[in-house]
């Protein structure tokens, strides 16, 4: 091996400065959602993270140089209600001077051979050749829904277009955080596809606790008792992104809720 040749290693505690440097040449504006603090969140606060295992991130380097990353988040996927272990690439960027070397599909591999299931979501033009070459396959597009800030009206009559008409509408108010009784919600509404497990301490580190980001929590009730769910992320344009949403069958006669596209 040549003395320049990069090395592809896990990622150790003792290369977090370095890892950091790198991404601080990348991007010298600064981007948040590299930085120590979304880390510290998004990383090391992970529910899904499994106990004693780091963070399943590929460096490439030279020397104490890093060259190129590879970073995967944990996943805790359901499939047919079976627990499967998943991991997101998140993080895929290789130094200017290092690209055309392999070194962004190398890392890719080692990645894949270690997730479980291998997830990407969003990847951008120079990145999507990459997976597609490792052996991924696009799966569809992921469909996104805006409405405008009165999207809690929205709601409420799609519960009274969706079979519910027969009762009164569920009792809607916000709330402050998720707690255990919220479990059931997304246990009834998953269905059988494959779904990330989404139980109150996933939705608290996801729509809670992370930085920077504020959301609005709405919930669903009859009979005091949670029903259903709803995570509204509002933007400048006074328009809401539904970030999230779960909702029990019964609460609409035993109807499936799925949103509509309007």
């Amino acid at each position: 091996m040549a003395d320049d040749e990069p090395v592809l290693r896990p990622l150790r505690e003792t290369d977090l400065d370095a890892l950091f440097r790198f991404r601080a040449r990348l991007w010298p504006e600064g981007d948040y959602h590299r930085s120590r603090d979304y880390w510290d969140w998004n990383v090391m606060r992970n529910p899904h993270a499994l106990s004693g295992q780091g963070p399943p991130v590929g460096l490439a380097l030279r020397g104490a140089e890093v060259l190129a990353e590879c970073q995967g988040l944990p996943a805790a996927l359901l499939q047919a209600g079976l627990p499967r272990a998943a991991s997101w690439c998140v993080e895929l960027y290789t130094e200017p001077s290092a690209q055309r070397r392999g070194l962004g599909s190398r890392l890719v591999a080692q990645w894949i051979s270690s997730a479980g299931i291998p997830l990407v979501m969003g990847p951008s033009r120079a990145s999507h050749p990459v997976f597609v070459s490792a052996g991924l396959r696009p799966l569809g597009v992921l469909s996104s829904y805006l409405a405008p800030t009165g999207l809690l009206g929205l709601l409420l009559a799609s519960f009274r277009g969706r079979g519910a008409s027969a009762g009164p509408l569920p009792e809607s108010r916000s709330i402050s955080r998720f707690e255990p009784d919220w479990d059931p919600v997304w246990r009834a509404a998953r269905g059988n596809a494959a779904h990330i497990r989404r139980d109150h301490a996933w939705l608290n580190w996801r729509f809670v606790e992370q930085p920077e980001v504020s959301y609005e929590r709405l919930g669903f009730f009859r009979g005091g008792s949670p029903c259903g769910y709803a995570v509204l992320r509002a933007g400048a344009d006074a328009r809401c992104r539904l970030a999230d949403l779960a909702v029990l069958p019964e609460a609409l006669g035993g109807a499936a809720w799925r949103p509509r596209r309007e």
